[in-house]
């Protein structure tokens, strides 16, 4: 599978996540899955159930329809440099201040 494909699921979940700047490892450890597993999703070995095709989505701040059938917002719309990153910004005040507090 050519890596910049994103004809596939598993191809714009690899370029949603490069486009985040996570490496399979850090995706896999937000979705509380094994990093072998983000990369048969990404080379078509496997696939996601509709419940990590949601949580992936979420994490990589693209809409659900453009991670499974390629429409909508994805990391080279607009609005995909525009949204709030959830899974990655999110989560950071709360970890600093759950370290101040501790």
């Amino acid at each position: 599978m050519n890596t910049d494909d994103t004809s596939t699921t598993g191809g714009r979940l690899r370029a949603a996540r490069k486009a985040c700047g996570l490496t399979q490892a850090a995706l896999a450890k937000r979705m509380g899955i094994t990093t072998p597993m983000v990369s048969f999703v990404e080379t078509g070995v496997s696939k996601f159930s509709a419940s990590r095709c949601s949580q992936a989505a979420e994490i990589l701040s693209v809409s659900l329809d453009w991670l499974i059938r390629g429409v909508g917002r994805g990391p080279d719309s607009q609005d995909f440099l525009d949204a709030p990153r959830v899974g990655i910004v999110g989560s950071l005040p709360r970890q600093v201040e759950d370290r101040q507090a501790g």
